[in-house]
């Protein structure tokens, strides 16, 4: 069984209240778990990888063994310790921008428009 550790929204968007378990047949790769992820929560296609061409989407990040493994290749083994289900491989959104007001941080990006400028908050 292959751990998989998803961010909170995309736990939300699954329906999952915890960590997924997936039964990976070998070689266990970001693909073949990926695949597998999106086998059984059909509504996460989409989310990770690009519909079309499969690839990481740009602020998605892949950890495991405390290696970022975001830039591997899809098709290279995962550590042994993923395939053995000792240790979880890591679905991460990364976080950009920010903006510190000398309270609270913040999550917001600036987006130029023609009006103006719009703050989104990405928290």
């Amino acid at each position: 069984m292959i751990t998989v550790v998803l961010p909170p929204h995309l736990r939300i968007l699954a329906h999952v209240a915890g960590d997924v378990e997936l039964e990976v047949a070998p070689p266990v790769t970001q693909r073949t778990v990926l695949d597998a992820l999106e086998a059984r929560y059909p509504m996460l296609r989409g989310t990770i990888r690009e519909h079309v061409t499969l690839e990481r989407r740009a602020y998605v990040r892949f950890f495991a063994c405390e290696r970022d493994l975001s830039h591997e290749p899809p098709d290279a083994p995962l550590p042994d310790k993923v395939a053995s289900g000792a240790e979880p491989f890591f679905v991460i959104g990364a976080i950009a921008g920010g903006q510190y007001d000398g309270e609270l941080a913040t999550g917001i990006n600036d987006v130029a428009t023609e009006e103006g400028t719009c703050g989104f908050s990405t928290i």
